[in-house]
């Protein structure tokens, strides 16, 4: 099967948003800001428990309501991280290029106009699908990403991945309600 795509900065912040939100060093990272955040406001309980009562439990209301704002205020600053950074320069540069995707017997190809690369279908982790894309989990940790409203035969392409995902004894995940 032959597949051609265009590099565009939302296949590129799909790709960053969904890579981040499956790695378990991403997750530990917000883990951690969330327990610094209640260890920060707890001290400062504490610390205004001994001088004023008042402004300790004021401190402790405002910090549940942030506890429980914080997730929420992580995703929309990360979100815009990444933004900024599939808007610099080094990705702005790749939109608009293609590159042709080829399973092979044994291996998955990928030209484009300034690489190309040959990926072994026994370095396959996983295949995922969200509602906008398809991902392959490499071993080594890289996701492959296939957009789905540039795939012209999209019914025909989803059969043939969950067919190639038996034949090579892939785990298919529908991640089709995934949102960042």
């Amino acid at each position: 099967m032959k597949l051609v795509f265009t590099r565009t900065e939302k296949l590129e912040l799909d790709g960053l948003l969904y890579t981040n939100s499956k790695s378990q060093q991403f997750q530990k990272l917000l883990h951690t800001n969330k327990k610094l955040l209640i260890f920060i406001l707890t001290g400062f309980a504490i610390i205004f428990l001994f001088f004023n009562k008042q402004l300790s439990l004021l401190i402790t209301i405002v910090g549940a309501i942030a506890v429980i704002i914080f997730p929420r205020f992580q995703r929309w600053f990360y979100l815009r991280s990444f933004k900024k950074l599939v808007k610099a320069d080094e990705h702005k540069n790749l939109f608009g290029n293609q590159f042709t995707v080829t399973f092979e017997d044994t291996y998955l190809e990928i030209v484009g106009s300034m690489a190309s690369s040959k990926h072994n279908y026994d370095n396959f982790s996983y295949v995922s699908e969200t509602a906008d894309n398809i991902f392959i989990k490499l071993i080594v940790g890289h996701y492959l990403v296939f957009p789905k409203d540039q795939i012209k035969d999209l019914p025909d392409f989803l059969d043939y991945i969950r067919r190639f995902c038996v034949s090579h004894s892939l785990q298919f995940i529908d991640d089709t309600h995934w949102k960042w």
